[in-house]
């Protein structure tokens, strides 16, 4: 027998080869039968958006280009090119240590040490001409900013985060004209600042409205501290209510949630030719740090297509939630928490859609909660007292008092000593008798020896389990 003749195979062996060979011919074929089932019902699906009028991509959300002659942001370049450079405000401490305004009930001014508004105002006096320039950009009706809108989840929005800035300037301002007895300054500031806010507003992305939602918690924030430092005049604290009650939140966290709809579609389309593992590092860092695979991303794709479907279906029931009331948008909230493991994609994208939705609700309490404030301060400065309730605030005032948007009902009210305590019941929607929700409570814990630290209580337990349980107080 010659050495190298060829030995028999096994017939077991050719049947499991063959056997093999068949399953992977069957495999094959599911692939391709899901594939072209599952991609032609997401281009129907999107091919319906469309015919309804609903954009799918960023570059249709965002509409054309303004002319100049328009768009306010050929004004705010100048302010922004204004805080370019050295950044001499934070050097002075005047973000870091004298004005935190970011968060809800902060330090208040009266407990600014006499060096801080040293800086602060040294600070300020090196931006005259920041007021002015807005006052310019308030002339024209909408603010456009400049961004490539067709790179998708790669789009640059640092525009946007530089309104934030310039915003922290003009709240800090307010404070300190406030300070120093300049009320009349002081009320001009909050104006520039709700329309810095509004300029935030028409850009269809996730960071729009949070944008927006920080400067209108920065201006409420400071507007709770001006009345803490001085009385504002009735026309004034008038106005300041009416600019707040015409901020309306819904229609822009509509356009934010089908921007980031848009955005979820482009990130498919990218992860359907790059691969999964690269959508993902795209989303999270902006930057496709991950090797491209295009054979794994072919072979995933069937599994890309359910995931896209899912997501489609869960951000349409979301946008439409986000017309009602915060009710709905609180069950959608849970759903959010069981999407299925297998939809990696829409597990990633859909929390940032919810969150919209989410801090939208708590906004608007706050927009609530500072008119009824102003309303108080003004009946306190006409009649020498806070009333014994909002009926008696409603009645001799005559005017109408904003509702609890978790409610739809006054927010609850109680007169304490010469102060008094008024809430909404928050995101959960119970009465917790003022308790504030965890991230309140952090910042009022600061203001020790107050009232306000004495309702927020002591620091939970270490390693106790979040909770987003309590109520949005004011306390004065």
């Amino acid at each position: 027998m010659p050495i190298f003749a060829r030995r028999p195979v096994p017939q077991r062996l050719r049947r499991l080869g063959r056997g093999f060979l068949v399953f992977l011919a069957l495999l094959a074929l599911v692939h391709t039968v899901a594939l072209v089932i599952l991609g032609r019902d997401v281009r129907n699906r999107l091919n319906a958006l469309r015919q309804r009028g609903e954009s799918v991509s960023l570059v249709e959300l965002a509409g054309p280009d303004l002319p100049d002659s328009d768009n306010a942001e050929v004004v705010c370049a100048r302010v922004f090119r204004l805080f370019e450079g050295p950044p001499a405000w934070k050097d002075d401490g005047l973000f870091a240590d004298c004005l935190p305004f970011l968060d809800r009930l902060p330090g208040t001014g009266q407990a600014m040490t006499p060096d801080r508004w040293k800086k602060a105002r040294a600070a300020m006096s090196r931006y005259e001409e920041v007021p002015r320039l807005i006052e310019r950009a308030m002339e024209h009706p909408q603010c456009r900013l400049p961004m490539k809108w067709e790179d998708g989840c790669t789009v640059l929005s640092r525009h946007l985060t530089q309104l934030e800035g310039v915003e922290r300037y003009l709240c800090a301002r307010a404070a300190i004209e406030a300070r120093d007895g300049r009320m009349g300054q002081s009320a001009h500031c909050l104006d520039l600042g709700l329309g810095v806010a509004r300029a935030a507003a028409h850009e269809p992305d996730w960071l729009s409205p949070a944008v927006r939602e920080a400067c209108v918690r920065m201006v409420t924030n400071t507007i709770q501290q001006v009345c803490m430092i001085g009385s504002l005049s009735g026309a004034d604290n008038r106005r300041l209510a009416r600019d707040l009650a015409e901020i309306d939140l819904k229609p822009d966290c509509r356009l934010a949630m089908e921007g980031e709809r848009a955005r979820g579609v482009w990130l498919y389309g990218y992860s359907a030719q790059k691969g999964l593992f690269a959508a993902i590092e795209l989303f999270g860092s902006g930057q496709p740090d991950v090797r491209p695979m295009p054979a794994l991303a072919y072979l995933w794709r069937p599994f890309l297509y359910a995931d896209e479907i899912l997501y489609l279906d869960y951000s349409e029931k979301q946008i439409a939630a986000s017309s009602a009331e915060p009710a709905s948008n609180h069950g959608m909230d849970k759903a959010a928490r069981t999407l299925p493991r297998w939809a990696p994609m829409t597990r990633l994208i859909m929390p940032v859609i919810d969150n919209i939705a989410k801090t939208r609700d708590e906004t608007r309490a706050n927009l609530s909660g500072t008119q009824v404030l102003l309303a108080l301060h003004l009946y306190r400065d006409r009649f020498g007292a806070y009333p014994d309730s909002l009926d008696v605030l409603r009645t001799r005032l005559g005017i109408t008092l904003p509702p609890d948007p978790f409610t739809g009902k006054d927010m609850i009210y109680h007169r304490q000593g010469q102060g008094f305590l008024f809430y909404s019941v928050g995101v959960d929607r119970k009465d917790d008798g003022g308790r504030p929700i965890p991230r309140l409570a952090e910042q009022m814990r600061k203001m020790k020896g107050t009232r306000a630290a004495a309702l927020a209580g002591p620091p939970p337990a270490p390693n106790s389990p979040d909770s987003e349980t309590g109520d949005i107080p004011w306390i004065e």
